[in-house]
């Protein structure tokens, strides 16, 4: 077992059996590890910490490396991931200044280190590269909208579903359940590797996306998964509790439980309206009175909206929007 063999300088791992929960966690004195052939998971924390570890053989075979595995490991310069791996928790290789993964050009490894932002070196070519799942390739934020992009389309696929999931949802063991995620986009058009959120609360948050296929024997495929830390609270959603025209005039009176908690408002006219305004006719920036008045509308049918914000920080002014108001529908004659 684990506890068996801490306090050791080299350990051969010689077991099918998974390396287990928190096994060699915090050992001071581990510099080398050979794992045998047919692991087939490194679980959560397994190495995590073991501060003098200067070498680890994963043995082809194996398909999960599992959250933490060996964050804080900070004398690993480099680590070989065989192309059978087909899950690295984001957080598997945390805080390890200078590391450089090395595996098949079109593995999953390969994937996972340019979503993480990990220095990757391909050593040969994956004999079957990853085509039959998506894979998230960016994930970029901005105050709290984070939009994320597939590598490719996925061949054969009917949908794609992305979510975002609470950080402690993210584990091996699928598949996530309904009461992990806060966000979801589903989509039928496969052609849209594209996919953007809104206004999503502070917080450390995972994303991932899920393809279903045409072929219903085909079961689902997971991406990898990548996470973002959001640092600033949303502004609150408005009310827009009147909404009034006269002549070529339309005053709109909104309304925020903490006013004071908000730097202001931008309010539209809109020509439509699905979860979002569509077809911005007219705009009304940075307003911080509840009272914004547009003048000289031309005659139309128009739903008006409002959103409050917040600012990221001093030094960016970056906006941070709230959810847009329930809209209200306006004619002006």
């Amino acid at each position: 077992s684990g506890s068996d063999c801490k306090n050791l300088e080299s350990v051969y791992w010689n077991s099918k059996a998974d390396i287990p929960q928190g096994a060699f966690c915090r050992d001071k004195r581990l510099r080398v590890v050979r794992l045998a052939d047919g692991i087939k998971k490194i679980k959560y924390a397994a190495f995590s910490e073991c501060t003098a570890l200067r070498e680890i053989d994963l043995p082809e075979g194996l398909t999960g490396i599992d959250v933490e595995a060996f964050s804080g490991c900070v004398n690993l310069k480099e680590v070989y991931i065989p192309s059978s791996v087909s899950y690295i928790a984001t957080n598997a290789f945390e805080g390890i200044p200078g590391l450089v993964l090395k595996g098949a050009k079109n593995s999953y490894a390969s994937y996972f280190a340019k979503a993480q932002g990990i220095p990757f070196e391909c050593v040969g070519e994956a004999e079957s590269p990853i085509t039959n799942r998506p894979i998230l390739s960016s994930v970029k934020y901005s105050g709290n909208t984070v939009t994320c992009s597939l590598l490719r389309k996925v061949p054969g696929a009917r949908s794609y579903e992305f979510y975002v999931l609470y950080d402690y949802a993210a584990q091996s063991d699928r598949p996530y359940y309904d009461d992990l995620y806060i966000r979801r986009i589903y989509t039928e058009d496969t052609t849209a590797t594209t996919a953007t959120f809104y206004n999503l609360p502070k917080g450390d948050w995972k994303i991932v996306c899920l393809a279903d296929f045409t072929n219903s024997k085909k079961t689902p495929k997971w991406s990898n998964e990548v996470s973002v830390h959001l640092s600033q609270q949303p502004a609150e959603t408005p009310v827009i509790t009147k909404a009034e025209v006269k002549g070529r005039n339309v005053t709109v009176t909104v309304k925020t439980e903490n006013p004071r908690k908000q730097m202001g408002y931008d309010c539209v006219l809109a020509k439509s309206w699905d979860i979002v305004p569509e077809e911005k006719v007219y705009t009304i920036k940075n307003k911080r009175v509840s009272t914004i008045t547009f003048k000289n509308v031309k005659p139309g049918t128009y739903y008006v909206a409002a959103h409050s914000f917040v600012r990221e920080n001093v030094t960016s002014g970056l906006k941070v929007f709230g959810e847009w108001s329930e809209p209200k529908k306006i004619v002006v004659k």
